[in-house]
């Protein structure tokens, strides 16, 4: 989702460091918005929302952790794209990662 100010005017983007596909697809959004992209590099999405709630902001968050916050006053949300969240583990099965793996799989076949 992203966050903004209701208030148009030229935005920073707060976001976590270099190689977070969140930041990526939100820096591609604002430069096709804007000129220049000025990145502000935060450490939790409570720091993101500050940011925003500045007025000079914006920021990606995903939906299931938005859900969970309080939107800052005067601040809009809107979908902007989807992403698909990919699990990468080692070889070899483990009890645990077998169970989450059919729970994971349970919920999304519904």
């Amino acid at each position: 989702m992203l966050v903004r100010p209701q208030t148009p005017g030229p935005l920073r983007f707060a976001a976590f460091a270099s190689g977070c596909s969140y930041r990526a697809l939100g820096e591609r959004w604002l430069a096709e918005q804007q000129a220049a992209v000025e990145v502000h590099e935060v450490n939790s999405y409570h720091s993101m929302l500050a940011c925003v709630a500045s007025g000079r902001y914006a920021c990606l968050l995903p939906q299931s952790v938005l859900s969970k916050m309080t939107l800052p006053e005067n601040c809009l949300s809107e979908p902007l794209c989807e992403a698909t969240t990919q699990l990468i583990w080692r070889s070899g099965e483990r009890p645990a990662l077998s169970e989450w793996r059919k729970l994971l799989q349970s919920v999304a076949i519904g």
